[in-house]
């Protein structure tokens, strides 16, 4: 089963007719490569990629830890397929501020959206995360930005949406390179 592979630099362009087969074999996977992280640039050494520190999701006193999506670090990419989820949602009330915290790293931008959760989409568990699949056929998503004032390796998120079930993703941007993450959201 795929969750991701590494691929060696970011934007490079795809091989023509890549799309129309998928019985390639990735160079590796991500999570034969890494571990968790847990501090700003984990797992970096020898025989070891970088990797994003883990990043978190409160809610007063409620935490989940992030699902990790595509990254990209020190000249080393890894494209993961779906949204990346958290392994459990956090329910929080309408309108409320939700406290993003980035693995103690200083982030130099970032920003946040959230995409509604429909009826026939699936959640995957994979060994480094969970992932959101949307159902096969289905529409375009919209993605709502939401509004986030960062300070340092923290960000205050207002969940200004409508009742419902949410993929919230945050995408973040520093010296090494950027990440996205993202949560899985029940708004009551």
């Amino acid at each position: 089963m795929l969750a991701g592979i590494v691929l060696g630099g970011c934007g490079q362009a795809a091989t023509p007719g890549a799309e129309k087969t998928d019985d390639r074999k990735p160079m590796q996977t991500v999570s034969e490569t890494t571990g968790k992280g847990s501090g700003p640039l984990e797992g970096a050494g020898p025989g070891r990629l970088p990797e994003p520190p883990a990043s978190t999701l409160s809610y007063e006193g409620e935490t989940v830890r992030a699902g990790l999506g595509s990254y990209c670090l020190r000249s080393v990419c890894a494209d993961k397929i779906g949204i990346p989820i958290s392994d459990r949602a956090l329910t929080v009330p309408a309108g409320s501020v939700l406290t993003f915290e980035y693995g103690g790293a200083k982030l130099d931008s970032m920003s946040a959206g959230a995409e509604e959760v429909r009826p026939g989409d699936r959640i995957r568990k994979f060994d480094d995360g969970d992932i959101l699949m949307p159902e096969e056929g289905s529409d375009a998503r919209k993605t709502v930005r939401l509004e986030a004032r960062r300070s340092g390796s923290r960000a205050r998120i207002a969940a200004k949406m409508p009742a419902g079930e949410y993929a919230l993703t945050v995408f973040v941007r520093l010296p090494e390179g950027d990440a996205t993450y993202g949560f899985h959201v029940i708004v009551e």
